[in-house]
């Protein structure tokens, strides 16, 4: 990692400027793109957090998906849909190695923990034991050089006065990129990837995984299930952006597809 003296160096000669349209200011999104993220609002279901069309549902309400076969997790929540200004600057760290914007990206994650307490519905994110990141396999790691959840538990952990456990959980084996895959792909590439070590930490207590992207919730409703089948009493997901629905305008916006590894 960039020591801090180098790092206040190079931010006088190249400064940090917004993802989108360049202004120069802090790392991540100025004031400007960031009234442009599409928040995850209500009405959406009250379990996994998966947005309604305002027109047509009526919160509270459980999605299809979670009255027939409910995730592992508890709930989930995000901040805002995986389009726009979110979608560029999540893809720039993750797979652009901008590791500094972990700070903004958990900032936001921050503030949408702390705004759960307002919601119809609320889930007790900020009463959580623990932060755990969903963990990257070893070898997906050294390839990229940093796991991307981990970088947003820490500040989210010390934002949120909470423990960060980022070896509680591994991956097991070396899942492919879910980019490209099916529904029933996803969960097959991660069906029982995790487990747990040091079982008697999370028993009984109540945690909040931590990942970048909701699509399916496959990876995470994995993670969840690991968790719990540790002793773990509640599990909860919050992650950065979600995938648009297929009745939100922006799912018929044309984006650059996701490369990356």
């Amino acid at each position: 990692m960039i020591g801090k003296a180098v790092q206040e160096i190079l931010d006088l000669v190249f400064p940090p400027a917004c993802e989108v349209c360049g202004e120069v200011g802090e790392p991540g999104l100025c004031s400007n793109c960031i009234q442009q993220i599409v928040p995850v609002e209500e009405p959406y279901c009250a379990h996994c957090g998966k947005p309604f069309d305002p027109n047509v549902a009526r919160p509270p309400q459980l999605c299809e998906s979670c009255r027939s076969n409910a995730p592992s997790f508890d709930g989930a929540r995000a901040v805002g849909l995986h389009t726009g200004p979110l979608r560029r600057v999540i893809i720039t760290y993750k797979f652009n190695g901008r590791t500094s914007l972990a700070v903004f990206l958990a900032r936001l994650l921050t503030e949408r923990v702390a705004a759960e307490a307002e919601a119809s519905w609320p889930l007790p994110l900020a009463d959580v034991d623990a932060v755990v990141p969903v963990p990257l396999h070893p070898h997906r790691k050294r390839w990229r050089g940093f796991d991307q959840a981990a970088l947003l538990a820490r500040p989210l952990g010390r934002a949120m006065e909470k423990a960060v456990w980022e070896d509680c959980m591994v991956r097991d084996r070396p899942t492919l990129p879910q980019i490209g895959l099916t529904l029933q792909q996803r969960r097959d590439n991660v069906k029982n990837a995790f487990s747990v070590r040091e079982k008697r930490r999370i028993t009984n207590k109540r945690l909040l995984l931590v990942d970048d992207v909701y699509t399916t919730g496959a990876t995470g409703m994995d993670a969840a299930r690991a968790l719990k089948a540790a002793g773990a009493a509640e599990v909860y997901l919050v992650t950065v952006s979600r995938a648009v629905p297929a009745w939100h305008p922006a799912s018929q916006v044309a984006e650059p597809p996701e490369v990356g590894y």
